[in-house]
């Protein structure tokens, strides 16, 4: 059996209970696509990076792996953090298709990172900050690791979009968090904790707080986005004013910091 076929059916099989939710599919294209993700989140950094290789790369909160593949794939020596202990046999299986680098995965939190200061040149952390309601502290762990040179990318969903993310259900982003967390619990019958999304405003803030210079939603990174819409309006419309309008109400901001 493959690697890749091998990592498929151990992922189908993990994400079973989800079937009874209705969403079984989103996710498991989700996590199926998560190195392809990746791949375009290199592509973004390499508008601002001078080299995406040959870099200590830390992943938190890696989930299955997928961003971990792309980033050893670029000759990286990536270090996977995850806090679900059934994600990690997930993720080593995922593991065995990188073709360079090196990947070492390792059952931890982002709030409670196990590595001495500045031993990272880049980390990643995609999806991450909306779980977490200590944000201060992810981000100040963060900047401990990195080196005096290095950067984070961050992505994290947009909270004044109106389909949440992890439901798919429209206009829950824009109800108070109490109000959502109810009408999710009714229409998905199960206790739902819906994450505590931000703003482009609140994230700018956090990001700056906490010690870094950042670009958020950069309109150049538009080249890389897969939606047609977004594509069009942008070759037609040339302001930039319409296109930094774009990026703000995007379902995701996506974020390169460095260190001040």
């Amino acid at each position: 059996m493959s690697e890749c076929v091998e990592f498929e059916e151990a992922l189908r099989r993990s994400l079973e209970p989800l079937k009874s939710l209705g969403n079984y599919e989103a996710w498991l294209s989700w996590f199926k696509n998560a190195d392809k993700r990746a791949e375009i989140y290199i592509a973004k950094m390499k508008v601002f990076l001078r080299k995406v290789s040959g870099l200590r790369v830390l992943d938190v909160g890696c989930g299955v792996g997928g961003a971990c593949l792309a980033l050893a794939n670029h000759a990286n020596h990536v270090v996977g953090i995850e806090v679900n202990p059934l994600a990690i046999p997930l993720a080593k299986l995922n593991a065995k298709r990188t073709k360079s680098g090196v990947i070492d995965f390792i059952l931890a939190s982002g709030l409670n990172m196990p590595f001495k200061e500045g031993c990272f040149n880049l980390v990643i952390c995609n999806d991450v900050l909306e779980h977490l309601e200590d944000k201060h502290k992810l981000l100040k762990e963060i900047y401990s690791v990195l080196d005096d040179e290095g950067y984070l990318f961050l992505t994290t969903p947009n909270r004044i979009y109106p389909v949440e993310p992890h439901t798919g259900i429209i206009g829950l982003t824009l109800l108070p968090r109490r109000v959502a967390n109810k009408i999710a619990s009714m229409m998905l019958k199960v206790n739902a904790e819906l994450p505590s999304l931000v703003t482009y405003k609140q994230l700018a803030k956090l990001l700056t707080e906490n010690g870094f210079t950042h670009v958020i939603n950069h309109p150049d990174w538009l080249l890389y986005e897969k939606t047609f819409v977004i594509k069009f309006i942008t070759r037609i419309a040339k302001s930039r004013i319409i296109t930094w309008l774009l990026t703000i109400l995007s379902p995701l901001f996506t974020a390169l910091c460095k260190k001040n």
